[in-house]
This record gives C-alpha cells, sequence and structure tokens, in this order.
C-alpha cells in the first residue's frame, strides 16, 4: 500500500477542489502510469469524476468489540444491549470529547470515526492514534464493573489507516478504498490494541512506540497489507521502534508536509 507525495497528485487533489476533475483526473492518471501501486493516485482517477461529493484524505479510525457474537449468545437482549451501549459510549467520548475526532459509522458493536473532517487539526493522526491507545485503556478500565453485572471483561481492537475517501456531504457517509481498510486492518489487532498502516506511522513516527509486523493478505484487499503495533507514546522524541523478531517491509524515505 503506497502514499504518495507526488507534486502532481497534490495538484490533483487541489484541481478537485476547484472543480476541475476532467484535469484531475488526467494528472493522477500520469502519477499511476509512473508508479502503478499508488493508491491515491488511483482513488481519484476512479473518484474524482462522479460528482458525489468532495474527495478528502482523511485518518480514519476502525474499531470493534471483541468476541461480540459470542456476548450476544451467552446474554439475553436486553444485558447485551446494555453492554453495547457502555462500549459505544466510551467510544464516542474518546473520540469527540476527548480527540476532536467524529463517530460517523456505527455497524453493530463496530465504530468507524474520522479525524480532519468537518473541523481539521494539523495533528489529527496523532489524534486518532491517542484516541485508539484511550479506548483500549478505558475499556479495559471497565472490566472489573461489567464483569461484576455482567460476568464478562469487554476488549476492543482498534486499527488506524489514512487515505483518500469521498465524502457524501448530503448523507453524511464515506466512500473509497480507505475505510475498507481500516475495517480490515482491525482483523489484524490482538485484543486491547492498536495497529497503523505504513500511511499513519509516515505522520506519528517518533511520537509513539512502534512495531512493525510483515504484511498480511487481508480480506477484500488485492496486495499484502504491512501494519504496526502502537505501545503507547515515546517517552522522548524522535524514532522510537519496539523490539521484535519480525523484520517489516523497508521504511519510506519520503517526508510527510504535515500532520
Amino acid at each position: 500500500m503506497t502514499h504518495s507525495t507526488d507534486p502532481q497528485l497534490e495538484e490533483a487533489l487541489a484541481a478537485i477542489e476547484r472543480g476541475e476533475h476532467d484535469h484531475a483526473r488526467a494528472l493522477a492518471a500520469e502519477v499511476l502510469r509512473r508508479d502503478p501501486g499508488d493508491d491515491d493516485a488511483r482513488e481519484i482517477v476512479s473518484l474524482s469524476g462522479r460528482g458525489l461529493g468532495e474527495l478528502r484524505r482523511l485518518t480514519l479510525m476502525f474499531a470493534d468489540l471483541v468476541g461480540s457474537t459470542a456476548l450476544s449468545e451467552r446474554h439475553d437482549p436486553e444485558a447485551y444491549g446494555e453492554l453495547l451501549r457502555r462500549y459505544q459510549t466510551v467510544c464516542r467520548d474518546a473520540v469527540e470529547q476527548r480527540h476532536g475526532g467524529v463517530v460517523v459509522r456505527r455497524i453493530g458493536d463496530g465504530i468507524l470515526a474520522t479525524f480532519g473532517h468537518p473541523v481539521a487539526h494539523e495533528d489529527d493522526t496523532a489524534r486518532a492514534v491517542r484516541a485508539g491507545l484511550e479506548l483500549c485503556r478505558r475499556i479495559d478500565a471497565i472490566g472489573d464493573e461489567t464483569e461484576a453485572e455482567f460476568g464478562e471483561r469487554l476488549a476492543v481492537r482498534v486499527a488506524v489507516h489514512r487515505g483518500l475517501v469521498l465524502l457524501d456531504l448530503v448523507e453524511q457517509e464515506l466512500f473509497g478504498a480507505a475505510p475498507n481498510l481500516a475495517s480490515r486492518l482491525q482483523d489484524l489487532a490482538a485484543p486491547g490494541t492498536v495497529v497503523i498502516s505504513d500511511e499513519v506511522l509516515e505522520l506519528v513516527d517518533g511520537e509513539f512506540e512502534s512495531s512493525p509486523r510483515p504484511p498480511e493478505p487481508l480480506k477484500g484487499i488485492a496486495r499484502l497489507v504491512a501494519h504496526h503495533v502502537v505501545g503507547g507514546p515515546t517517552s522522548s522524541p524522535g524514532r522510537h521502534h519496539l523490539p521484535t523478531p519480525f523484520v517489516g517491509r523497508a521504511r519510506r524515505t519520503a517526508t510527510a508536509s504535515s500532520r
């Protein structure tokens, strides 16, 4: 999975904002000719001419409650609904009240949140990672409470990815490959952990401890996807990675222009 800092791609995004979709597609197609693996360029070619909304590069966080199907089978609908309510309340507070994101989609026990729209911050990507870490901590913290009431300790898996999405501003919906990748990426997270994509690592490297994992196949994704397990904020600035027996993919050398 690649993410481009190509000036021609940035001009394509600017052209989209001006409503010049044909010009944007032509620029993105040229980027694809040079780099067939550029996912951002591919998204522009496939989405920019549909006229459904605005194309934006956003940071996405997907969280999923571990073992929710088994939970629903062990409890009556009222008890299960209360467990979900407490989980979703923690999700919304961690995302929206604490870190400035927005929960845009709720699919059963899964939630998709955006960082960077409708309000953008310079550190939206770092905010998303911090929200994921806080969500894991807080779900673990209510474990004694839920175990006493329901005999259950809840756990959550979280993934953070950054990519191009098409925003339907009327229906407040997202389209594109990035939301799907974020939802699939969380399948690679162990309970109570946060994983991030290469695109996210580019922007937060040095702010969080991270451990690379080898690329793996994801359902519905045509290529192997690398990811990194986040251990928490670093104690000092600079690159900091947790020891790992795995050999990850080579780090990109491109420097992101903003966070």
